[in-house]
């Protein structure tokens, strides 16, 4: 990778900077000098920026990271943009990348662009997150093909890692890996290859036995396609460690927001029930009073005049009682039928009835004359049977009142609704507190470890069995 041009807006100390950074051939060498505090590390950190993207958590941190001396930000953006050249099929190829920052409803949104030829690669935030991890895959391949993250500790300085880079595995190999690419190390191993071969296929040939001659080449070709398998596994290998290096502050990061967005939606959780909770209070105690207001009549006003009545009502209830009571005094038609008969009988037979006398006239006066002796006027006359049931029940209602449970409820239910715009309030906040990142990166970077623990160790397997295919062709020798 050869930088070109660095170009940054509202970035830090930089208001703007637009920095041409391109050598001669004779001159290949760029120095950055300066006092201390004038803007040197913010330049290579503008640089680390712009290649691999800025970690902006939340609004304060974008602030941060924004220029002190602008005193509005709303609408404005941070501008990281490199341009460099790099080597494809030993072709140079121009490379322009872009980064822009902007503040969107109090967070850090990003939109990223990288142009070469006539190619072009583009995402952002709200792009949705299948394309937006294909288009940053190949970006991010892009830069690590010409200068990996964790191999720009070392050109850009900051040689207080390095001690502790070497210590990670996967850290150790991919500069190993990119360190033979870059310096050509590669040969060696090639010519290693070779001459492994050409003793291979010497020792075959000095085998006079044709049996053993194609017995050993029959190992050869086992350890051949087992030396594919494991180039194989190890390229594919190194991709995942590849992968887990650049994406691990990344996934560390979405984690600890992860983390937070979980505590904060249980809060929201129990916030939203407490809410619905007050709601439906809400809701049954308005059906309720509906309720109560439909059966006013029968359960308020009917029993309230019942006991305005309550004295009357007993005056006519005793009245009609002694009524009934004089009733049953009376002699039915039939005990009248038996007394005349008797009487009748008894003056037959001492003969004082001089001639025929007609029972049933006489037994019609009696009665008659038993109703008239009884008959008193009854001035409740027009109140039937029905009407003085419907008066015994007034008299003992079985309804409650239901304005007793229902103002008791009304009072606890006021303060909980009173409460409610605060828990809304409560609700947006802890909704604004939420990161709303894209977690699905976290998925892949757990697979891709899997996935590396699974090559890691079947590379393991397919070592050891190389070494027990060259231990039978040892024998040869």
């Amino acid at each position: 990778m050869l930088i070109q041009h660095i170009h940054a807006e509202n970035y830090k100390t930089y208001l703007r900077l637009d920095l041409d950074l391109g050598v001669e051939e004779d001159r290949p060498i760029v120095l950055i000098g300066g006092m201390n505090g004038g803007g040197k590390t913010t330049l290579f950190d503008a640089i680390y920026g712009a290649l691999y993207g800025l970690d902006i958590r939340n609004e304060r941190h974008f602030r941060e990271l924004f220029n002190s001396g602008v005193q509005e930000i709303e609408g404005k953006t941070i501008v990281l943009e490199i341009t460099f050249t790099g080597m494809v099929v030993n072709s140079v190829v121009p490379y322009r990348l872009k980064r822009t920052y902007a503040l969107m409803k109090g967070k850090p949104v990003e939109n990223v662009t990288m142009k070469f030829g006539s190619n072009t690669f583009a995402y952002g935030t709200y792009t949705p997150s299948r394309e937006r991890a294909a288009a940053e895959t190949a970006v991010l391949r892009i830069i690590n093909a010409n200068l990996p993250s964790e191999l720009s500790n070392y050109f850009l300085f900051d040689a207080m890692k390095t001690s502790e880079l070497v210590k990670d595995e996967r850290i150790n190999t991919l500069i190993q890996e990119n360190i033979r690419q870059v310096m050509g190390f590669n040969k060696d191993i090639q010519l290693e290859k070779i001459c492994r071969s050409l003793l291979d296929t010497a020792k075959a040939n000095r085998l006079e036995n044709d049996q053993k001659r194609q017995e050993y080449n029959q190992l050869q070709a086992e350890k051949n396609r087992l030396e594919e398998e494991q180039q194989a596994l190890r390229r594919n290998y190194t991709t995942a460690l590849e992968y887990a290096t650049v994406h691990k502050e990344q996934v560390e990061a979405l984690k600890a927001g992860k983390d937070r967005d979980e505590v904060t939606r249980d809060q929201m959780a129990k916030v939203t029930q407490q809410i619905r909770r007050i709601v439906q209070a809400e809701e049954a105690y308005k059906q309720q009073a509906e309720a109560v207001a439909k059966l006013i009549e029968t359960d308020i006003i009917l029993p309230r005049l019942a006991s305005i009545l309550q004295d009357e009502t007993e005056l006519i209830e005793n009245y009609k009682a002694s009524m009934e009571e004089q009733k049953k005094e009376l002699l039915t038609e039939t005990q009248i039928g038996k007394v005349v008969d008797q009487v009748i009988e008894v003056l037959t037979r001492r003969g004082l009835l001089s001639q025929q006398v007609n029972r049933d006239a006489l037994v019609n006066v009696v009665r008659l004359g038993q109703q008239e002796a009884m008959h008193v006027e009854d001035p409740y006359d027009f109140l039937d049977y029905t009407d003085m049931e419907t008066l015994k029940i007034l008299k003992n209602p079985s309804a409650v009142n239901p304005f007793l449970s229902l103002d008791q409820q009304r009072d606890r239910l006021q303060q909980e609704v009173e409460d409610l715009p605060k828990l809304t309030a409560k609700l947006e906040n802890l909704q604004m507190g939420l990161d709303g990142q894209d977690y699905t990166l976290i998925k892949l970077y757990e697979e891709n470890e899997r996935n590396a623990l699974e090559l890691k160790k079947a590379l393991r397997e397919k070592e050891q069995q190389i070494a027990a295919v060259k231990r039978q062709m040892e024998t040869y020798d």
